[in-house]
């Protein structure tokens, strides 16, 4: 099955670039949206490669990461849609946030899902525009248990989770979207995936009110050296 994904994503990588080796230099637009194609063909690989790896353990190469790269990332790739939305962005990152241990293109992936879902949940209660129509993202230094981790919060004002399944929504193929809309896999590859960062994830929500998705990893311990996780 994944070669059978794989195989046209790896088209479509190439025949964009064969695209943007024709475009750079005359058309800055059109060279942005083809280097975007690519990265997010790039990434679909990934997606499916974590996808077969989800039922097994692992060995990964990690390093230091910039939390705030990471999700200034996320919110350029949402950028088009929550504009179109109307929905606000309001971001708390310190810059003096320490590297965290782990992988970028994981730890992108979750931070992506997150968003993702935080948007369908303000679309689902708002239509058009609205003061409250808006996703609230901060990050901090905390510590837990005399380490330091960096603990960031993605909360959003939508619909909200109702209570009798909220203990359900991390199972696999679990969705509250209708049919078509959702797979039932985001939050369940997010939650093993921040548990391979030795990191915590936790949702918590008031129906009609709010939404908070916490995400907690542990700073790194080097000065970028690479170290194996197994």
């Amino acid at each position: 099955m994944a070669h059978e994904i794989n195989n046209p994503v790896n088209g479509i990588i190439n025949y964009t670039q064969v695209l943007l080796d024709d475009a750079e230099g005359s058309d800055a637009a059109a060279t942005d949206i083809l280097q975007r194609i690519i990265r997010e063909g790039e990434r679909v690989a990934v997606i499916v490669s974590n996808l077969l790896a989800f039922s097994r353990q692992r060995d990964e190469v990690v390093g230091n990461v910039k939390l705030n790269e990471v999700i200034e990332d996320c919110v350029a790739l949402l950028h088009y849609q929550l504009d179109k939305d109307a929905i606000l962005l309001k971001t708390e990152l310190p810059d003096e946030l320490p590297d965290l241990k782990g992988n970028p293109q994981q730890l992108h992936q979750v931070f992506l899902n997150l968003l993702t879902n935080a948007r369908y949940a303000l679309n689902q209660r708002y239509a058009g525009k609205d003061d409250n129509k808006r996703i609230d993202i901060a990050s901090r230094l905390i510590q837990v248990d005399g380490r330091p981790f960096v603990e960031t919060t993605i909360t959003d004002y939508g619909v909200g989770i109702p209570q009798d399944v909220i203990d359900r929504i991390f199972d696999s193929l679990f969705t509250t979207k209708p049919p078509g809309e959702g797979t039932g896999l985001g939050l369940s590859i997010s939650k093993g995936l921040i548990r391979d960062h030795q990191g915590q994830l936790h949702i918590e929500s008031v129906p009609g009110h709010h939404t908070t998705a916490t995400v907690v990893l542990p700073v790194s311990d080097s000065d970028g050296d690479q170290e194996e996780r197994g």
